[in-house]
Order: structure tokens, then sequence, then C-alpha cells
């Protein structure tokens, strides 16, 4: 293919067919369900709250679950939503080139060049505390949730900003291809763990520490 179309397919390209596979297929459930256990381990009344909303809910009549049974679980999904949140699937999403035409101003007077390359990270964008507050990087699944004695107003416009500095999926036409499958082995694999299992952190002290 290279040989073929030397002009597009270049050594970076080829890097991303090898590595995207994997880092999409493998990595992405895999550092989710990491970060949710290890931080329902350390926050038990946190997985207490999951418990709760799965057994009122009958999830563990119906093992596995069905997705449509549990997508619109408000906790489940505000534990996924920080999940994605406190730990990034990924370093910088896909590079962008400045048009060659014109440059571009960023809003503090920056102007990049025409044909840089730019890229943007999640883990600048997602604890930015002037949208996710002074606990940006706190696991805190409650920030996604609206509380009861704050007005629809305020939730609204922090749940806008929060969705727009979200970028765990990417974003726009380049966000990622398999999110639904990804979410829904998400939501699958979580209701059935939390649903079967009491899931603990094993302390262990080495000898030293």
């Amino acid at each position: 293919m290279q040989t073929a179309h030397p002009e597009t397919v270049t050594d970076l390209v080829i890097n991303g067919y090898v590595v995207l596979p994997l880092l999409a297929g493998a990595d992405t459930i895999a550092i989710v369900l990491g970060t949710i256990v290890y931080n329902l381990g350390r926050y038990p009344r946190v997985a207490a709250k999951l418990h709760d909303e799965l057994y009122s809910s009958n999830i563990h009549l119906h093992i596995p679950p069905k997705f449509v049974d549990v997508h619109n679980l408000p906790y489940m999904g505000a534990v996924i939503r920080e999940a994605l949140h406190i730990h990034p699937i990924s370093t910088f999403l896909s590079r962008r080139v400045i048009p060659t035409s014109d440059g571009l101003m960023l809003p503090d007077g920056i102007v990049l060049l025409p044909s840089t390359t730019v890229a943007i990270s999640p883990w600048l964008t997602h604890f930015n505390t002037q949208v996710y507050g002074t606990d940006a990087e706190n696991f805190n699944p409650k920030r996604w949730l609206k509380a009861a004695d704050k007005p629809d107003l305020l939730y609204e416009n922090k749940m806008r900003g929060m969705n727009r500095t979200d970028l765990a999926w990417g974003d726009g036409y380049r966000s990622y291809l398999g999110k639904n499958i990804a979410k829904c082995e998400m939501y699958k694999l979580i209701a059935t763990l939390y649903s079967v299992f009491d899931v603990s952190l094993l302390r262990i002290r080495f000898p030293g520490i």
C-alpha cells in the first residue's frame, strides 16, 4: 500500500494502522474498567450506591443484563463518565494541520502559523477547574448528576461546559467509531460485576514500605 501511495501512506500512517486497532479494541475497555474497579475500591460509599441502584432495578435477576435495561441507570452512567473523565483513554486526539491560507489565533492571542500540526490532550481539558470545579482531579461521580437543591439552569450550564471539554471519545467527525460498542460493553460488564460480586481492594504491605 505504501509503495502504491507513498504520498498518503507514510511511516506515521502505517504506525497508526498497527497501533490503533490494539488501543481501540483492547485498551479502551481495560482502562475504563480498571479505573472504575480501583476507584470504587477506594470509595466504598460510591460502590454501595452503585450496588443499591443495581439491586433496586432488579438487574441481578437477569445476568448478564441487556444494554437496554442498564444504559439509563443514572448513577452507573455517572460512574462510567467519571472514570472516563479521571483517566482519559488516550493522551492526544488525532492531529490537525492549520490551513495554509490562514493562521489560527487562539483566545490568549497566540497565533499558530499555517501548516502547523496541532493536537489537544484530554489530560488538559478534563482537569480544567473552571469547568469541573476545584475537585476536578478527584473521583466524584456526583458531578454528572443534578443535585436536588440546585436550579435546573445551573446544572444545564455545568453539563454544557463538561460535555464540550469531555474528549473521552474524541469529538466531531473524528470521534471514535467504536464508542457505541465500547459503551455497551462497559455498561453490561459493570452491571454484571457489581450485581454478582462485592469487589474490594486487596491491601498488601510490602517489606520496607
